[in-house]
């Protein structure tokens, strides 16, 4: 309470929070880092590898879960299940009761035992030694990491399509995206990223009624009047805006099509 007084913004930050959590943006699962994690991915082989760590670190440790570790878990967890993006706080709050467990367990013993008496830290030196890989391995997921993780997340066949043919201004796309181009591709003009919260709600659901061709589409395409569209393969707004002649299929990708338009 006492930073939040010393910040500038006061309780306002609290206010924040609340109006995020009670978006119809954050309810209606529209963002990626908003949904729950899936086992297949890599947030949902965090949530497995964690889960797995402390079941057995409790499980061979002399050192029993104490009630403050269960309401740690249960918390982090339940916040790290709705949204994956609250999965780093899961992985903070879990790796030092991991150790404090592993530490008292009879493979650490033995360990400890053979190391130079001379390390007095002996111990912690070897929790330090098990937490880097756990580290490394939750960070990677169970379902892969580099250019196919990218390619899956972030359709990087289809960016690359663009920046390698200067199609970087007006360029609009999902929000999901948003991020992945702006950090990587700075030369794009992004048309809009993750943070709703700076667009505001009717501002995302006409832009998701668009991406979707409901009724009205047109007019948010003429209000913004996007050189490059890139599209879902076989999506309605695709397939609308090429049978108007406004557009043409300019590439398309494994799961993103761009679209180029042909009429000033």
């Amino acid at each position: 309470m006492l930073f939040i007084g010393a910040n500038p913004y006061g309780f306002e930050v609290w206010k924040s929070v609340f109006e995020i959590a009670s978006s119809s943006v954050t309810r209606s699962k529209l963002i990626h880092e908003w949904r729950s994690p899936a086992l297949s991915d890599l947030y949902g082989g965090q949530l497995v590898i964690l889960i797995a760590a402390t079941v057995a670190a409790a499980g061979f440790s002399r050192c029993r879960l104490s009630l403050r570790d269960v309401v740690i878990f249960l918390c982090f967890f339940l916040i790290a299940y709705d949204a994956q993006r609250n999965m780093p706080y899961f992985v903070m709050a879990m790796l030092p009761i991991i150790a404090r467990l592993a530490a008292q367990t009879p493979m650490m013993d033995r360990l400890a035992s053979q190391l130079p008496p001379v390390l007095s830290y002996r111990r912690q030196a070897l929790i330090l030694a098990c937490a880097i890989p756990l580290l490394f391995v939750a960070r990677l997921g169970l379902s892969g990491y580099g250019a196919k993780e990218e390619q899956r997340f972030f359709a990087t066949d289809a960016i690359n399509y663009m920046v390698a043919n200067g199609r970087t201004a007006r360029v609009m796309h999902d929000f999901n995206f948003g991020g992945y181009i702006a950090f990587h591709h700075p030369q794009v003009k992004v048309f809009a990223d993750s943070r709703f919260d700076l667009y505001g709600d009717d501002f995302v659901m006409d832009f998701t009624r668009t991406m979707n061709g409901a009724p009205g589409y047109g007019d948010f395409i003429e209000k913004w009047r996007p050189e490059t569209i890139m599209v879902p393969n076989g999506s309605p707004l695709g397939s609308l805006l090429t049978a108007t002649g406004r557009y043409q299929e300019g590439f398309v990708g494994q799961t993103q099509t761009v679209l180029l338009r042909q009429q000033p």
